[in-house]
């Protein structure tokens, strides 16, 4: 699974009797339950995932997963926000990558592909966050939502850095609801089983966000 846990960190024990200090093999235990954690609950839903199924896939005891977490939803919250780190590093260097002369409009685009392409690659994770964390619970919804918030701030700070003028003219509203747009964009995509097929709505996202936070003119809308 592509940048999930990292490859080394998802790494299982070695088979038989191995010497790995116990808090090096106690972390990559934990990383496979993460790991397990998003394949079952992207495979089955939420509400079918159990802490034995997690157990199964993660090829530990359920005493171990128990020993790492309390219960299913501080499992399920732990494997999407760890999972979720990863992606604004992502889109960092894929923003780099264009250089200091990419135009504003430029940098919009390759951050909507970066973001789109990340979750392409993450199936399990992608089917986790945008179809199932808000039915974990008022916390999971909760972290739901804040996270969407944090994809309209990147926005803004986007915005910023290529049209501070038009930035401040824009309200806060105007990225929330290009977010939430795109959002329904791309979870119809994942409830279709076409995840693979989510960078694909990159220019459809491109035009949302210059239609509602992109003003008429200005360089965000180029």
């Amino acid at each position: 699974m592509g940048t999930l846990a990292g490859k080394e960190e998802g790494k299982g024990l070695p088979r038989g009797r191995h010497h790995l200090p116990a808090e090096e093999a106690r972390a990559r235990q934990r990383a496979r339950i993460l790991r397990a954690t998003l394949s079952a609950v992207g495979e089955l839903g939420h509400r079918a995932t159990t802490m034995r199924e997690i157990a199964r896939r993660a090829h530990v005891s359920l005493s171990a997963v128990y020993g790492h977490f309390p219960d299913k939803e501080t499992c399920v919250l732990t494997a999407v926000d760890e999972a979720m780190d990863a992606l604004p590093a992502t889109v960092e260097e894929h923003l780099a990558a264009l250089g200091d002369s990419a135009l504003p409009s430029e940098q919009l685009r390759e951050a909507i592909r970066a973001n789109l392409a990340f979750f392409a690659s993450e199936p399990e994770l992608a089917r986790a966050f945008h179809l199932e964390l808000r039915a974990a619970g008022p916390e999971a919804r909760g972290r739901y939502f804040a996270i969407l918030a944090r994809f309209a701030e990147r926005g803004r700070e986007l915005h910023r850095r290529g049209d501070p003028e038009g930035a401040a003219r824009t309200p806060d509203l105007a990225y929330e609801a290009a977010v939430g747009a795109i959002e329904q964009l791309v979870a119809a995509r994942i409830h279709a089983g076409r995840t693979d097929e989510l960078p694909e709505l990159t220019d459809d996202a491109v035009r949302i966000a210059r239609a509602l936070a992109g003003r008429p003119g200005g360089r965000f809308a180029r």
